[in-house]
């Protein structure tokens, strides 16, 4: 890496181009090869400050690899320690020459994070090995030398006849996240002609299309080696939706090269359909660590881990009290039991308290909710207006019409999931409240606050 005062880098996403007044806006097509390697560095103040002083004092820092730790070297004694994860939205890099024409750099797939913690990076520079030189990366491996996962001795994909449902399900979407393949193939491969593969393909699988705009960032394995593609028959591709159910790490038949290009498109697809770049769905399948360790709990169609217990509920209903603890608001109560309830009678006036400042968090946030319902049936006819539009007008210069209707869905689906969540919200306390009428017995005179102003919210469009 060196750390010079050349021009800026013209960076331009594959997914969005931004209008921005006064700007020079060019069309930049991307390399038929993508062999040169880039890499995105997030960097911190402290390494900031070393940078600028680098510049000063005519030091080039390096960019260097030992023992496969990443690693930037400013002296012989300050090194920082890197890792390296993959990049949620890849795009690339051109550069600008003296002539103003601009030159592919690289394509961004992966995104290097300075270690912040002081104790880790010592550990780390702790157990390299001292003897062994440092060197620069390696040339990526080309792709020729690297043996696909369909050319192998054995065929992983062969369906056998004791596999189960899910480890069909597994073979069948690698296979087909491989890239486009014809429905005549996808059976000789899986060597099967069950019924099974009718429903996975009508299910998980759509028409590739190499003029679609909306997967023009994904890159299949297929067509980087040259695969060739029967024109004559249409071939498949996966959808959107079916790669939340794809596990690149638990199929340890892909290259590094084919798993990197899937994850890429995990995450392009992950993005089509509105998951958030931090969405816990996103960070279990694409990375190593945590696909294997977490243990998903389904909710409104993505997934949703948490280590923590829940302190609270969600709404601000009155804790409940064990049923073997009873509570008197009679004044005609007796000594002795007042003297054993006592703090049973502090949490009953603390109930009491104050009713209907209880009741204005839950107005304001039941008004949010009804406002955001609202505004979501409007912008749905503006989304389905626009749409109907497209499919019927197809040109050429469009751009900024599609690129709307992108930003549409993601705004539609962003907040049709707060809409759902209220919803499952409001199930779950219904249903506390149901339990807590059960729980009743003839001797507690106690009973949970009824909100007659909790509404809920229609979610049938």
């Amino acid at each position: 890496m060196r750390l010079s005062r050349r021009k800026p880098y013209l960076v331009l996403s594959r997914i969005t181009i931004r209008m921005i007044s006064n700007a020079k806006i060019c069309h930049l097509n991307p390399p038929p090869r993508r062999d040169s390697l880039a890499l995105s560095l997030k960097i911190n103040n402290d390494l900031m400050n070393h940078f600028k002083n680098c510049i000063k004092r005519n030091i080039i820092p390096k960019l260097v690899i030992k023992n496969g730790q990443i690693l930037i070297k400013i002296t012989e004694d300050l090194i920082f320690p890197c890792n390296q994860i993959p990049e949620n939205l890849k795009f690339d890099i051109y550069a600008n020459d003296e002539r103003n024409n601009y030159k592919f750099e690289g394509t961004v797939n992966n995104r290097l994070n300075v270690l912040n913690d002081s104790k880790q990076a010592k550990n780390i520079l702790k157990n390299l090995d001292n003897n062994q030189p440092i060197s620069l990366p390696n040339s990526p491996l080309p792709l020729a030398n690297q043996k696909s996962s369909l050319a192998l001795d054995h065929n992983p994909y062969k369906i056998n006849q004791n596999d189960s449902k899910l480890i069909i399900l597994e073979k069948f979407l690698c296979l087909i996240a491989l890239g486009p393949i014809t429905i005549d193939k996808i059976y000789k491969i899986l060597s099967t002609d069950d019924n099974l593969l009718k429903n996975l393909i009508d299910n998980y699988t759509q028409v590739y299309d190499p003029n679609d705009s909306f997967i023009i960032d994904d890159v299949f394995p297929n067509l980087e080696v040259n695969e060739s593609i029967d024109k004559n028959q249409n071939s498949l591709i996966l959808k959107d939706k079916a790669y939340k159910e794809l596990k690149p790490w638990n199929w340890k038949w892909f290259n590094d090269f084919e798993r990197n290009l899937i994850i890429n498109n995990i995450n392009n697809a992950l993005t089509r359909l509105g998951f958030s770049d931090t969405h816990p769905l996103r960070r279990k399948i694409t990375n190593p660590d945590l696909s294997n360790n977490l243990n998903p709990s389904k909710l409104g169609g993505g997934f949703l881990t948490s280590n923590k217990k829940f302190k609270k509920s969600l709404t601000d209903l009155p804790k409940l009290l064990p049923d073997n603890k009873i509570l008197s608001t009679s004044k005609t109560t007796s000594p002795k039991k007042r003297t054993n309830s006592s703090d049973d009678e502090k949490k009953a006036k603390a109930l009491k308290k104050n009713p209907e400042d209880d009741d204005k968090p839950i107005e304001k946030k039941l008004k949010y909710y009804n406002d955001l319902a609202i505004k979501f049936k409007e912008k749905y006819n503006d989304y389905e207006k626009l749409y109907t539009y497209l499919k019927n007008h197809k040109k050429s210069d469009q751009k900024k019409q599609l690129i709307k209707l992108f930003e549409l869905h993601l705004k539609l689906s962003e907040w049709k999931r707060k809409l759902w969540d209220y919803n499952n919200e409001y199930k779950l306390k219904e249903n506390i409240m149901t339990l807590s009428k059960h729980k009743k017995t003839k001797n507690q005179t106690t009973s949970i606050p009824k909100n007659d102003k909790l509404q809920k919210i229609s979610l049938d469009y």
